[in-house]
């Protein structure tokens, strides 16, 4: 492959949507084009990879020491544990890697946002009318479309025929004209879709609301580490999401495998239990050493080293990476980085424990550039629905991805076959969204019945009774007729004015603690906007704010208004161990709704 001028200006760049901030990428003429040999050792090696990440995604809600590598906060957690109401839970994605000639190697999987849908196949439709070559038989932007509808169909309860679709991530994003591009090729082919701001989106009875209207299925290009660290601009999308508002494509339940701790998982064999032999051997030497910068020692290379005295004594082998960065920022590459740079950066990602330790790759260059420096390859694998979907294909003259060196975008100019799967049994939603910070067994079966403290709340409430007044009569309902149901407990808690407490408003049989503060069951439940279940109390520690240490189990519905804060919540304790389940969280979150005390 040569690295030569392409024949297309700026503007023609532009008008195809082949543009970041407004001005045209860097392209060029000559196509990506494996043969069929290649192809085949892509098609395997990527879709290894991709089944052990989906197996990784699944692993991270019920393993604790997968878990455990990624430190999300409790709301970023929550949404990650979250069904998303279909399979595969990784339904779409993009792995950079350097091709070798043995194959693929891997350094990211980008699973949270990916972008460039459009890019390929506009800047390839360009090449194939330059060389008088038919379109190709079905677009990238289709194909995405077509698993977008196949993720829909598995979710979707209403019957919706034909989905609204709004593609979101901030208005100000500099890819904000592919979105635009892939929202105008979506309506062409008959599925209605408009580009969204996750500011202007909220939960409304139950549908999700946005500046152009009502949405069934959403195709999240918003990146989770902004959605999370702005989470108080962006509230009422990440609680509509919680809640099922609409189907969440791009769901927070694939950041596990955008972490990059997915290579310390893929690659260190304390987590070779998770993967089937055979897949582990379909990984082959795609899949780069990987361990989370720490004190202590670790094999390399048949040998045992002491990892920071290895970093320092080889810095020509590694590559230190964030485990939460993207878009290649703060990556520092041992053999590119100035020695006392690199011990900075070592001593730094020892600090914070937030760094990844990587081999760092060493592909053999393609070709060299018109200045007689190397040209390296990234084919840029498209994973749809767990299958080889296409490429976007990007060369650059250093083998590392990063903001400080430029890439040049290629025509792809092989067609990759890809068909959509059988569609799956429909999967069971859950809702609402439960935390269980301490699940246990279920002692027994209580009886509770909703539907009856439902009926009598709407027949006892009259119009225009006080927050106070619906405060009390959902209290005395509920105590009639669960306190001899295993209930000991309940009451209504009111946020303070300051947020940093919460204050006892009503409740049965007797009075309990208040203020309280933020720390306990009650102001996580506040805080993330969800039901906290607890099997057993006492096992959380100073998480658990004491009032009767009789009671053992607790559930905590979160009260919210219109614009979607919270202003209190309603909390139960009882003196059995795992008194509630996850019916009574939706049980309790009904009677709020009849009273008029949440939405």
């Amino acid at each position: 492959m040569e690295h030569s001028p392409h024949p297309w200006t700026d503007d023609q760049l532009i008008a195809r949507g082949i543009s970041y901030r407004g001005y045209g990428l860097a392209v060029s003429a000559e196509p990506f084009a494996p043969d069929a040999e290649m192809l085949a050792l892509v098609r395997r090696r990527v879709e290894a990879a991709s089944a052990a990440a989906e197996i990784v995604a699944e692993a991270f809600a019920s393993d604790p020491e997968v878990r455990s590598l990624y430190g999300y906060d409790p709301l970023h957690e929550t949404c990650v544990l979250k069904d998303p109401g279909y399979r595969p839970l990784i339904p779409l994605g993009r792995w950079d890697s350097f091709l070798f000639p043995d194959g693929p190697h891997f350094m990211e999987y980008n699973t949270d946002g990916a972008a460039g849908w459009h890019y390929t196949a506009a800047l390839s439709a360009l090449w194939r009318e330059r060389e008088h070559l038919p379109p190709e038989a079905i677009s990238l932007p289709r194909r995405l479309l077509d698993a977008l509808l196949f993720c829909f169909r598995q979710w979707d309860r209403r019957g919706v025929e034909r989905p609204r679709v709004a593609i979101v991530d901030w208005a100000e994003v500099g890819t904000r004209a592919e979105q635009e591009a892939l929202a105008a090729a979506f309506t062409a082919w008959g599925t209605p879709t408009s580009v969204e701001d996750p500011r202007a989106l909220r939960a409304e009875g139950g549908r999700l609301r946005g500046k152009h209207g009502v949405y069934d299925l959403v195709y999240r290009r918003l990146v989770s580490e902004e959605a999370f660290s702005r989470a108080g601009e962006i509230r009422p999308f990440l609680d509509a999401y919680l809640e099922g508002a609409a189907c969440f494509v791009g769901p927070f339940r694939t950041d596990p495998a955008w972490g990059k701790a997915l290579f310390v998982l893929l690659s260190d064999p304390r987590f070779s239990r998770l993967f089937p032999e055979d897949l582990r051997a379909g990984l082959g030497a795609s899949i780069p050493w990987s361990r989370v910068l720490s004190p202590g020692s670790v094999l390399f290379e048949g040998r045992e080293y002491d990892l920071p005295e290895l970093l320092l004594t080889r810095p020509e082998a590694f590559i230190l990476k964030p485990l939460k960065g993207y878009e290649g920022r703060g990556v520092f590459a041992g053999p590119l980085t100035p020695p006392e740079v690199w011990r900075e950066a070592v001593s730094r990602g020892l600090e914070r424990c937030d760094t990844l330790a990587q081999v760092m790759l060493h592909p053999a260059p393609v070709s060299a550039g018109p200045d007689g420096r190397p040209v390296f390859m990234q084919p840029g694998e498209y994973i749809l629905l767990g299958r080889l979907a296409g490429f976007l294909a990007r060369s650059s003259q250093t083998p590392l991805i990063s903001p400080e060196n430029p890439e040049r975008y290629h025509p792809v100019g092989v067609e990759v076959p890809w068909t959509l799967p059988p569609l799956p049994a429909r999967l069971e939603l859950r809702s609402p969204p439960v935390v269980n910070m301490s699940p246990g067994e279920v002692s027994m079966s209580y009886d509770r019945d909703y539907g009856s403290c439902e009926s009598e709340v709407r027949k006892v409430l009259t119009a225009g009774a006080t927050l106070d007044e619906r405060m009390g009569v959902v209290v005395d309902v509920l105590w009639s007729h669960f306190e001899d149901k295993s209930v000991a407990w309940l009451g209504f808690y009111e946020i303070t004015e300051s947020e940093d407490a919460m204050i006892l408003k009503v409740c049965r049989p007797k009075p309990a603690c208040s203020p309280i503060g933020l720390h306990g069951v009650c102001g996580r439940a506040w805080k993330d906007r969800v039901a906290v279940m607890v099997g057993d109390v006492h096992a959380l520690g100073a998480e658990h704010i004491v009032c009767d240490p009789t009671n053992l189990s607790e559930v905590v519905v979160p009260c919210k208004g219109d614009d979607g804060s919270c202003w209190g919540v309603l909390d139960l304790d009882s003196r059995e161990l795992s008194a509630f389940t996850e019916e009574d969280a939706s049980g309790l979150r009904s009677v709020l709704l009849a009273a008029g005390l949440t939405v």
